[in-house]
């Protein structure tokens, strides 16, 4: 800070001597160093919040339990059309073994 204050001080005394194009380069340093400054400042914020995002995340939403399986089919018009897309099919019967011909 005391480095940035002497070099405004420079600036002011060149402006009142009538040195007004070291005045320029005075004025030139003391703003590049104040924006440096700022500019590091500023970096050590972003770096120090880059993967800190739990401030800016949105909520995550609760899931509820997925809803029981059905069997049951249902047309845009809410009707049941469950028997003419898939009509029950009876199990099919084993085949009886023959006993007797062993």
């Amino acid at each position: 800070m005391a480095e940035n204050e002497n070099k405004v001080a420079d600036f002011v005394n060149k402006v009142v001597s009538g040195d007004n194009a070291g005045a320029g380069e005075a004025f030139k340093d003391a703003l590049k160093d104040k924006v440096g400054t700022a500019l590091d400042q500023q970096r050590i914020d972003v770096a120090g919040n880059l993967f800190n995002t739990a401030a800016i995340s949105d909520p995550k939403p609760n899931v509820a339990d997925p809803a029981p399986t059905t069997t049951q089919m249902i047309d845009p018009d809410g009707n049941d059309i469950t028997d003419k897309v898939a009509p029950e099919v009876a199990p099919a019967e084993a085949p009886a073994e023959n006993v007797e011909g062993q």
